[in-house]
């Protein structure tokens, strides 16, 4: 096996945990607080679960985990959107406002317990033990994957979850304009991908994640 390979396996196994917890944990928050606010569409069509084949999809959750590292960057993937009508919802903006915040909201939750997890390793397991950096590994790149995850979907364009956080605070006339941003959304997912423009929108929450994991290693 080359080099490059042996490189890839490693970096794809040591990212692929922080990976599929945030992207089924982003899913599942969006349902949950869905039914929260009473839209039951998430749990009628079986996506209210931890399962994690219910939420994989082909693209985002494997071509494009592969291509990212493929391409010299941090793993990075979503799953497939869980199912929400907001006509269900109690309180309409509030709801469209929560259940649009919840799917960030999970992965800066998973930011948090795995720079904490991260510390306590990195401070009690003893260096002789043979699977402390593999962990290390698996912690700080759940940090990484999950600050990037949900801080793209706070991005206000459609369909990111930012663009629907701004739309529970337009009017109804608001909504309809500015959902018409969406049909551009294209482009600028193609020159993220394609040109320098991802180095600059990603660079910010690496930045972060660093110093989280910073943050906490000082805490202990």
């Amino acid at each position: 096996m080359d080099e490059s390979t042996r490189n890839f396996i490693i970096q794809f196994a040591m990212g692929l945990p922080g990976l599929l917890v945030g992207i089924v944990f982003h899913e599942y928050s969006h349902g949950r607080m869905a039914l929260h606010f009473g839209d039951p569409t998430a749990k009628a069509s079986g996506r209210l679960t931890f399962n994690i084949a219910s939420h994989l999809e082909l693209w985002g959750s494997v071509i494009v985990p592969i291509l990212s590292i493929l391409l010299g960057g941090s793993m990075f993937g979503w799953a497939k959107p869980v199912p929400i009508n907001p006509a269900n919802f109690k309180n309409y903006r509030k709801g469209l406002f929560w259940v649009s915040f919840a799917g960030p909201l999970a992965n800066y939750i998973i930011v948090i317990l795995s720079a904490l997890g991260f510390a306590l390793c990195y401070h009690y397991l003893p260096s002789s033990f043979y699977l402390q950096e593999p962990i290390l590994s698996i912690f700080r790149q759940s940090v990484l994957i999950n600050t990037i995850i949900g801080t793209f979907n706070l991005i206000p364009l459609p369909p990111l979850d930012g663009s629907r956080i701004v739309s529970s605070m337009l009017s109804f006339r608001g909504q309809q304009i500015y959902d018409q941003i969406g049909r551009y959304s294209i482009i600028f997912f193609l020159l993220l991908i394609f040109t320098p423009i991802g180095q600059y929108i990603f660079l910010p929450p690496l930045v972060m994640a660093n110093s989280i994991l910073a943050f906490f290693l000082y805490l202990f």
